[in-house]
């Protein structure tokens, strides 16, 4: 997880809840962004202006925000109303305390020398007396979204945004409008670290990644891998020749699970920003074992890098890309 300075984001004294004073502790250019997001348009106003114009609106506003976000961010507002419209912020993502500021849902602010997350009174009322009945399957339906574009970028790293609601169709039977989930894609990016433009989601890793674009470009024909529904929403689940690395780590070298693990995740992380074989093979001499074991490591390394589903070949394998079809390949997942 990117790593946030909370000096910077709780930063603002507190000094009352009310709405005004709140939005007055704001800077012109995030009100001018939050104002915009919500509203679809940029307004040429004054700082005193687009205060007013929160003021006024903010339930409506509001009313149409709601509906932009996942379970978790309900959660974190629900939790802020049972606590009277404040939580201390211990042991949270900052990233959701921008979100809900951007909104202007909570404020960021120190009280009594702790970092707090204040509701104005007059969001904290609306919010209290909201029906979250009425958006209730909208949430679920956020929710799916949400689990569908996160599995997906976890296997592509890059893909159109049409992709996501085509397996929802096939494995959903639902038939969603791309353009009512802009907003809440928008807003889980800010939480995920992924991005989108032009319709395309990435993550921020690709850029990690030695040759990711040309490779693409190479491949502009190639079809994304198809994944079944169980690889998009049931996480990671380890290949047989992952198994077999584990294997070795845990029976030939006595490690214990948790650093066996280490280990493979190290080799993937390698494989997946395409380090080259030949680099790979010099991580490999830092285990102290005997040349036969060396060897038979190195082996099993090989079947990894060849069987490794990348995001520069759209979830593809390079045996899959790029072996001659005769070649019979190794069971993958």
């Amino acid at each position: 997880m990117e790593e946030y300075d909370l000096s910077l984001i709780f930063k603002k004294k507190f000094i009352s809840k009310g709405l005004k004073s709140l939005l007055n502790q704001v800077l012109k250019d995030d009100l001018e962004i939050g104002i915009s997001v919500m509203t679809g348009y940029h307004y040429d106003m004054t700082k005193d202006n687009l205060i007013h114009f929160y003021i006024e609106n903010y339930e409506e506003l509001l009313d149409f925000v709601l509906t932009s976000f996942h379970s978790d961010i309900h959660d974190l507002i629900q939790l802020m109303i049972e606590n009277n419209g404040e939580l201390e912020f211990t042991n949270m993502d900052p990233r959701f305390a921008i979100l809900l500021k951007m909104y202007f849902i909570a404020f960021p602010v120190v009280k009594n020398g702790k970092n707090t997350l204040v509701m104005a009174n007059e969001v904290y009322t609306f919010l209290k007396e909201y029906n979250d009945k009425k958006i209730e399957n909208q949430i679920k339906l956020n929710d799916l979204v949400i689990d569908y574009t996160r599995g997906l970028i976890s296997c592509y790293g890059s893909f159109e945004i049409d992709i996501i609601f085509d397996y929802i169709k096939e494995y959903e039977n639902l038939d969603l409008k791309i353009e009512d989930y802009f907003l809440l894609l928008n807003n889980d990016s800010l939480l995920s670290g992924y991005d989108f433009k032009n319709e395309i989601i990435y993550s921020y890793q690709i850029e990690e990644i030695n040759h990711f674009h040309e490779t693409r470009r190479k491949y502009k024909q190639l079809h994304y891998y198809h994944l079944t529904k169980e690889q998009i929403l049931n996480g990671y689940e380890y290949t047989e020749v992952e198994e077999d690395i584990l294997d070795f780590f845990e029976n030939e070298l006595d490690m214990p699970t948790e650093m066996a693990q280490q280990g493979l995740y190290i080799l993937l992380d390698a494989i997946q920003i395409e380090l080259p074989f030949e680099e790979i093979k010099k991580m490999l001499k830092q285990f102290y074992i005997n040349a036969y074991e060396h060897k038979k490591l190195e082996k099993i390394v090989e079947k990894l890098y060849y069987c490794t589903r990348l995001w520069s070949l759209k979830g593809h394998t390079k045996y899959e890309v790029e072996a001659p079809k005769m070649i019979k390949f190794p069971k993958m997942r």
